[in-house]
């Protein structure tokens, strides 16, 4: 993850931020691809801690590549009274309610095979409030599809968590989730044997 951000963090311009954040999405989609097994380590509150760091600091560099390209002009950085950041790992821990695989409706689906899409990606930036209520959805890429964002920001709003802690204390905090969705193609028809 570290690299990730360091890559974000020289970016200058919203195409680079838009590469690392790509190679972010493919990096996660390994991850999430690899076998798990109940012998791999647990992450620790340090880890989880580092991690937030760096989501923090990776989400504030690609804000400011992103606001440098829309308003040609670096921004002032964000004040620091601004929610931590968590990796979706260790809020996804907390999480007590609320569809986490959304899909896309049946017209978003058939939008999809009409236009040869098989696959979407969508990532949303959520904060959570420290009742683990989700307090704001922000689209960070869109899926292409209007319908299944709108799908995904209602989900994501439905979801509640248990308070995340940072010392002992239930603290609001941000992540940021991707989903992918792959359209399956249909099975194949096999002809029932002729009698």
């Amino acid at each position: 993850m570290g690299s990730f951000r360091d890559d974000m963090c020289a970016c200058e311009d919203k195409p680079c931020a838009e590469r690392v954040t790509a190679a972010l999405t493919r990096w996660g989609q390994e991850m999430a691809a690899r076998p798990r097994s109940d012998a791999e380590p647990k992450l620790t509150e340090e880890d989880n801690r580092q991690m937030a760091e760096i989501t923090e600091s990776m989400t504030k560099c690609m804000t400011t590549a992103m606001l440098a390209a829309q308003s040609g002009i670096n921004p002032i950085p964000a004040a620091n009274h601004a929610p931590p950041n968590v990796s979706p790992q260790a809020l996804d821990a907390l999480r007590i309610s609320g569809i986490k695989n959304i899909v896309p409706d049946v017209d978003t689906q058939t939008a999809m095979a009409t236009a040869g899409r098989t696959k979407i990606v969508g990532s949303f930036k959520l904060c959570v409030d420290v009742s683990g209520a989700v307090q704001t959805v922000v689209r960070l890429k869109s899926t292409g599809f209007d319908a299944y964002d709108r799908k995904l920001d209602d989900g994501i709003r439905s979801w509640k968590y248990r308070p995340f802690l940072i010392d002992g204390t239930p603290t609001t905090v941000c992540t940021a989730v991707t989903f992918i969705y792959e359209l399956k193609p249909p099975p194949a028809v096999v002809p029932a044997p002729a009698h």
